[in-house]
């Protein structure tokens, strides 16, 4: 029972970050495609897309939905997000950001192997 309960509540912690994340780009959609086209080589338009893959994602994450499919393509998402956005390692704010990101990559496919071995 407590391997239960700390693997939903793992992926609810893990999901809370990408729906807030999510909602906050719809919330501020402008923002989100200035920033997009002003720290990366992507276009804008992937704003949208973006924010919405963070909520639907997120709450298949919460709720246990479909997770040996969810958390790798989350987990491959966030380790985009370095390459394009926390690429400059010597900013330590930006090493900081892709560390985090690092690691919850790493709890995504955490998610992903229990999912496996629980199948």
């Amino acid at each position: 029972m407590t391997v239960k309960i700390a693997t939903i509540t793992g992926r609810v912690m893990l999901a809370i970050l990408f729906i807030l994340a999510g909602v906050n780009k719809l919330i501020n959609l402008g923002t989100t495609q200035e920033y997009i086209e002003g720290v990366s080589v992507l276009p804008a338009f992937l704003a949208l897309p973006t924010a919405l893959f963070e909520i639907f994602a997120g709450l298949a994450l919460a709720v246990g939905l479909w997770p040996r499919i969810v958390a790798p393509a989350m987990a491959v998402f966030t380790l985009l997000t370095i390459v394009f956005f926390h690429y400059d390692l010597a900013n330590t704010q930006e090493m900081a950001l892709a560390m985090k990101n690092l690691a919850i990559a790493g709890g995504l496919l955490m998610v992903y192997a229990h999912a496996e071995a629980t199948r």
